[in-house]
């Protein structure tokens, strides 16, 4: 099933060919190219119909840049296997030249209305190849040969005025002497030095104080125009004579560092070492050691924040902290030891937890969050679901809108619970609690401690199980205390209650009085107290009840 959002996207452009648009010769080549790419879709290669729509721009920055033409739609595009290729033309008067980014929105074809496009982030810079439409037309033939040599010329002649050399011209006459300069001489003596100018007004100054707290060169000049570099001078203060690192501010040391969003220098630095960067082009922050490319240009997003030890945060508004944590996806934030924040709007907070889903929540220690919607919080919790939650050790939410919680709980069906330890609800709608029990039944509550289980985990069947109070000893050795079928029927004793209560076993009460009372027809022929009391103390029982149906202490009663 296609959906319309596009989770992962990745376009490498395969190739930009500016297409032909009319016979070979000194003729106009139009202005179309060919565009190829490729498109992931969940982090997957996409397959299938897309609806793919282009657009120019002037500018990276979405806020800033303004579309250049008309906008491309190509509906229906058989991708395969994410490679597609496309035509595109946006006229003449676009490719002057100057830069520009291309951006591309897709959905998924064939879906009805509303469908709304996914733009694809950041926009892509296209390469110069299409400016080549205004190349001059006409293909430039092979070199040719190289001719023979021409006769030698005869040596001009000329003559020396002074220092100044003057050719003979083959009229006869002499050309305009050239003044050639001869060998540099020796260096003069140093001239006096001249007298003190007057001192200009005051401008600001910037103290610059060595290691020992001297003023190295005095006051000097900071000035506002020019760059000004100042060489093994120490460290500098403002604001304080004992300055401890190169740079010390005192007295309110407030910074305050302006820049432009998308627009100046792009961010020169790379690979290892230890660092503060204030990024404006992206607004970005970091600060920390990194011993690879982490804080390499291609891998600081947009509005990120990045601190620590090889701290990532790629994800536009992404936010790293910690020690080697990833924050790769849009408003995505990892913190703590090795946590990892892929999904959209996913966070990973605490040692080696992966929050990979979106809006996904994943804490504690090896904790996993990759469903939509999913939180895993504790100790090696899964919660792949959507919208799940697993929550303390070893636990595993695998069904949509499902629970596990306890310890070595698993809740795999949807909208199914498991509490306690080693619980199992398997059925939809199930409820497992205590200490390994299994609701297997759809709709089914298990208590207890190893009850039977059983039924079917996605229909209603009269004869399965919708309640068990569990008494087993084991995995090998499960009973129920008690069972309660769909159908309306009580098992105590066991799990297949033929009437509405079936029990297995003795029945006693204590407490109350039981009355009998008997109304006779009026042809009952009454027994004498002589016979009663006789049959009584011969067949230790009453005569009212049958001999074969009970045993001497009452019991082996089958129908009440």
């Amino acid at each position: 099933m296609k959906t319309t959002r596009i989770l992962a996207v990745a376009l490498l452009v395969l190739g930009v060919m500016v297409l032909p648009g009319g016979p070979a010769g000194a003729v106009d080549i139009g202005t179309a190219f060919s565009y190829q790419g490729r498109l992931m879709d969940a982090e997957a290669p996409a397959d299938g119909l897309y609806d793919l729509q282009f657009k120019l721009f002037d500018d990276p920055n979405v806020i800033l840049g303004n579309q250049l033409g008309s906008a491309i739609d190509i509906n229906d595009l058989d991708v395969i296997e994410g490679y597609f290729t496309v035509h595109l033309d946006f006229g003449t008067g676009i490719f002057d030249g100057n830069a520009v980014w291309l951006e591309v929105a897709v959905r998924a074809g064939e879906l009805a209305e509303p469908n709304e496009y996914t733009v694809l982030l950041p926009r892509q810079q296209l390469n110069p190849t299409p400016y080549a439409l205004y190349a001059a037309s006409g293909t430039p033939g092979p070199q040719g040969q190289q001719g023979p040599a021409g006769p030698k010329g005869d040596k001009p002649a000329h003559r020396w005025i002074g220092t100044k050399l003057q050719l003979e011209q083959p009229d006869g006459s002499w050309g305009i002497l050239e003044d050639l300069q001869g060998p540099t001489g020796d260096k003069g003596d140093t001239g006096d030095i001249g007298p003190i100018g007057p001192q200009g007004p005051a401008g600001p100054t910037l103290g610059i104080f060595d290691s020992l707290g001297l003023v190295s060169s005095g006051p000097l000049p900071a000035g506002d125009a020019g760059a000004r570099t100042l060489y093994n001078l120490g460290n500098v203060g403002i604001g304080t004579a004992s300055p401890s690192f190169k740079l010390t501010l005192d007295n309110d040391g407030g910074i305050i560092a302006k820049g432009t969003y998308a627009s100046g220098a792009n961010l020169a630095v790379s690979g290892e070492g230890t660092r503060l960067i204030w990024y404006p082009r992206k607004a970005a922050f970091r600060a920390g050691l990194v011993t690879g490319a982490h804080w390499d240009d291609t891998n600081v997003g947009y509005r990120s924040f990045a601190t620590g030890y090889n701290t990532t945060a790629r994800g536009g508004m992404s936010t790293a902290m910690g020690n080697e944590t990833t924050a790769s996806w849009t408003g995505s934030t990892a913190m703590g030891d090795s946590t990892t924040a892929s999904g959209d709007s996913s966070t990973a907070m605490g040692k080696s937890t992966t929050a990979s889903g979106a809006n996904s929540s994943a804490m504690g220690y090896s904790t996993t969050a990759s469903g939509a919607n999913s939180s895993a919080m504790g100790y090696n919790t899964t919660a792949s679901g959507g919208y799940s939650t697993a929550m303390g050790q070893s636990t595993i939410a695998s069904g949509a809108n499902s629970t596990a919680m306890g310890e070595a709980t698993t809740a795999s069906e949807a909208d199914s619970t498991a509490m306690g330890r080693g619980t199992t609800a398997s059925g939809t709608y199930s409820t497992a609690m205590g200490e390994f029990t299994t609701a297997q039944a759809r709709g089914s509550l298990a208590i207890g401690k190893h009850n039977v289980g059983g039924g079917s985990t996605t229909s209603w069947v009269a004869a399965d199980p919708i309640f068990e109070i569990g008494i087993g000893s084991g995995s090998a050795s499960k009973a129920n205390a008690v069972t309660v079928l769909k159908n309306g029927n009580v098992g105590v004793g066991t799990t297949s209650p033929a009437g509405k209560l079936d029990v297995n076993g003795a029945i006693y009460q204590r407490g109350g009085l039981l009355h009998a009372d008997y109304v006779f027809e009026a042809d009952y022929k009454l027994e004498s107290i002589e016979q009663h009391s006789e049959s009584m103390w011969q067949n230790k029982h009453l005569p009212a009840i049958p001999k074969m149906e009970v045993d001497e202490n009452g019991r082996q009663i089958i129908e009440v």
